[in-house]
């Protein structure tokens, strides 16, 4: 079976990464999430094992194993993304949209919600909690609300994000339509 490519974009704490464990917890025989390569210093909230630390020289050196390259410091290297199961849940970049809509067998998936009560619900101090809220303006400034953006979606998905069966909730209705857009079995 060919390997699909589904890309999660939206604000910092509307459930991206929440919503990408969820599936690969919940349907362990069909998603996977590769680590993601980065080069930004670790944050004190990072999962251990999920993300590659490199400098910008490495970085820069390692293009030709790059995956895909999400601008900014930020790739998935090609060894990341081999794996048996069908199904790669990837981190998008609305910088590299045109690079990612050019992969086979790629959807890009927007998820909305209310980033500011997912951002409270991580305990960030408030200068990472300020950093990531004007990054987050930003981004829906620039992307996110903009139709030409929407447009380019194969989903656009509102996480309420209320409680652990609102997740339950939203997580079947992502599957459900990633079945109905890509022909997940």
């Amino acid at each position: 079976m060919e390997k699909k490519y589904v890309f999660f974009m939206g604000q910092s704490g509307v459930g991206k990464t929440t919503t990408m464990k969820y599936l690969v917890k919940t349907f362990p025989d069909l998603f996977f999430m590769p680590i993601f390569t980065v080069t930004r210093k670790p944050r004190y909230d990072d999962e251990v094992g999920a993300f590659e630390y490199v400098s910008h020289e490495h970085y820069k050196r390692c293009r030709e194993e790059m995956f895909i390259d999400l601008s900014g410091g930020y790739c998935y290297r090609k060894e990341a993304i081999h794996s048996s199961l069908p199904y790669a849940l990837l981190y998008g970049s609305p910088y590299a949209l045109e690079e990612m809509l050019h992969l086979k067998k790629s959807k890009m998936i927007l998820i909305e919600g209310d980033a500011e009560f997912g951002l409270s619900l991580r305990g960030l101090p408030a200068y990472l909690l300020e950093e990531r809220q004007g990054t987050n303006k930003l981004l829906q400034n620039i992307f996110y609300k903009q139709e030409w953006f929407r447009k380019k979606m194969d989903l656009i998905l509102t996480n309420d994000f209320a409680n652990h069966s609102t997740l339950q909730y939203f997580t079947n209705h992502l599957l459900s339509s990633l079945v109905n857009c890509m022909g997940v079995v």
